[in-house]
């Protein structure tokens, strides 16, 4: 398998695309800002204690406070709790001397926070969760460092091995981050248009792999980097509401504030005479896309997929395997439940931070969005009052432009019986019709005799 990382920079913040084998699996957006990021560290104020939940509420500068439980307390939070006082304190020049800290007891699994943060106005956190919708970020005082291969967790005298780190440190970029945890040997491109992160990113390169330095290239050429590589209409073509597959098959996704459901559906594709097959083929085809739209769009929490129909056990259990298989490279936590009796396969999946939403259809601007227009009988009305209306205020050689579809409806019929007809009857007084396809199909406009246009 070909990875490659095209990383594309723009004044609202850097894109980052993962491909593999040329397909986008994983698209990441690094705001200019770049607030309250999974793995940055604050110094967060302790707002209030909530027994009831066994939990606090920290101001860590957010809109609204940051949430803190008992559980995600380090079991050392009470030596960071003693760190933090020591360093706000500190105020000599040479810093201060911790060769005789001594580590605190542990707290309980079963503890009261109110036991271990009353009368401690500060605490050092780090961001469990980004904010989504209208939570602010989950905090956690177990603090982790991590590098390319080994995590440094403050107060533990554990020594482990890196295996697939998922935090980040805020001074490291997420470009960094990536490379970090996903950078092997079947890396071969990166790519950039920034020069500023063309070079820091050679020079993290350099230091943890210098063997992979020369993957690194400088983008320059005049087309966008995303639509060179292909990005930008893989971006269109994967964050709608439908998916299509190769197949003829596609998914219809949709996300409700509980969770998501994917139906698979079997389109056009050609069924042959064996059912039972043809639904397998068309659900493993239909598995791999999932997993897929699950780490491109970063779907979290429960998501149900409705598959085809099976009849045979053995299917099912395969599909579930073969799902598990699918999701192997995915670096959030997730779970695979086998298939119900309905034909409904359920998955968890890690939620840290807000779904990536791309809008890949624009409103139509004749409904707005909402697939509906006004009536023509409604729109004739409009169009007659404010006709009235112009006559009545002494505008005389009135020009009317229409759509050419609305100007078929209002010249219908014979001679005398068009809605024109009868408005010249009705008002005395004849207007001009013409028409102009640049219109909106419901849009129309009146002109005075100097053809200027005339503002209702």
């Amino acid at each position: 398998m070909n990875k490659e990382l095209i990383i594309n920079s723009a004044p609202q913040g850097v894109e980052i695309a993962l491909l593999e084998d040329k397909k986008l699996v994983e698209l990441h957006t690094e705001k200019s800002d770049g607030r309250f990021a999974v793995g940055d560290l604050y110094l967060g104020k302790v707002k209030k204690l909530i027994p009831g939940l066994n939990a606090a509420f920290v101001d860590v500068g957010f809109e609204k406070d940051a949430f803190l439980h008992y559980t995600d307390l380090s079991p050392f939070a009470k030596s960071l709790l003693k760190f933090t006082t020591m360093c706000m304190n500190d105020k000599s020049e040479q810093g201060l001397d911790f060769s005789k800290f001594t580590i605190e007891p542990e707290i309980v699994k079963t503890g009261k926070i109110n036991e271990v943060l009353n009368g401690k106005p500060h605490v050092l956190v780090q961001i469990l969760k980004e904010p989504i919708a209208a939570k602010g970020p989950r905090l956690s005082c177990e603090l982790s460092l991590p590098g390319r291969f080994v995590v440094l967790t403050p107060f533990n005298d554990i020594v482990a091995v890196a295996v697939s780190p998922a935090k980040i440190l805020s001074e490291q970029t997420k470009t960094n981050s990536i490379l970090r945890d996903l950078l092997n040997a079947d890396f071969n491109k990166i790519v950039i248009n920034d020069k500023n992160i063309y070079s820091d990113t050679k020079n993290y390169i350099q230091k943890i792999a210098p063997e992979k330095a020369d993957i690194v290239s400088f983008y320059n050429n005049g087309s966008t980097i995303f639509d060179s590589y292909g990005i930008t209409k893989q971006v269109k073509s994967s964050f709608g509401k439908t998916v299509n597959l190769d197949s003829g098959a596609y998914l219809i996704i949709e996300h409700t504030e509980a969770l998501h459901v994917i139906d698979v559906n079997s389109g056009y594709k050609s069924v042959s005479n064996n059912q039972e097959q043809n639904a397998m083929e068309t659900n493993l085809e239909a598995a791999e896309e999932i997993a897929r739209q699950l780490r491109l769009r970063d779907l979290g929490g429960i998501i149900v997929a409705d598959f085809i129909d099976m009849k045979l056990p053995d299917n099912k259990r395969k599909l579930v395997e073969k799902m598990e298989e699918f999701m192997g490279p995915d670096r959030a936590k997730h779970a695979v439940l086998p298939i119900s009796k309905f034909g409904l396969m359920q998955i968890t999946r890690q939620r840290m931070k807000p779904e990536v939403n791309i809008i890949t259809q624009e409103a139509c601007p004749s409904c707005n969005g909402t697939g509906k227009i006004s009536s023509t009988l409604l729109l004739e009305d409009e169009i007659e009052k404010n006709l009235s209306y112009l006559i009545t205020h002494k505008n005389s050689n009135l020009k009317l432009v229409v759509h050419p579809i609305l100007y078929a409806y209002l010249t219908k019929g014979w001679f005398m019986s068009s809605k024109m007809a009868k408005w010249k009857k009705k008002f005395g007084q004849k207007t001009r019709l013409e028409e102009n396809s640049n219109y909106h199909l419901t849009e129309y406009k009146f002109f005075d005799k100097h053809d200027e246009e005339i503002k209702l």
